[in-house]
C-alpha cells in the first residue's frame, strides 16, 4: 500500500534480517534514526533504553509526530508535551466519548 517501514530493535534486529530476508524494511541503527523524517512511530517492545529517549527531539525530527505506544511505556501527557499525537493501546484518548452501560437495565 506504499508504506515504507523502518525498524529498530537493539536485540532482535539481526534475527529478523536473517529470518525474513525478503521483507522490504529499512533497518536503522538507533531509535533516533528510525524517527527521522517518519510519519509515525509504533512501539511494540519495552527495552529499557526506550524509556529514556528524548521524545521532544524525536518529535521534531519527524514529518508527522505520531506515536502509537503498544506497551504503554510513556506517560501520555509527557509524550504530548514533547510534541507527539500520542495513542497508548488500551488507554482512552483524551476527550473521547465513553459509553456508560447501566448496571441493571
Amino acid at each position: 500500500m506504499g508504506a515504507r517501514v523502518k525498524a529498530y530493535d537493539p536485540i532482535a534486529i539481526d534475527a529478523c534480517r536473517a529470518g525474513y530476508p525478503n521483507l522490504k524494511i529499512y533497518y536503522c541503527g538507533s531509535p533516533e534514526e528510525t524517527a527521522e523524517e517518519s510519519d509515525a512511530l509504533v512501539l511494540v517492545t519495552e527495552w529499557k533504553q526506550f524509556a529514556c529517549l528524548d521524545l521532544a527531539a524525536m518529535a521534531r525530527s519527524m514529518t508527522h509526530a505520531i506515536l502509537v505506544d503498544g506497551r504503554n511505556l510513556f506517560e501520555p501527557e509527557a509524550a504530548r508535551r514533547a510534541g507527539f499525537d500520542y495513542t497508548g493501546i488500551g488507554r482512552p484518548r483524551p476527550n473521547s466519548a465513553r459509553e456508560t452501560v447501566p448496571a441493571n437495565p
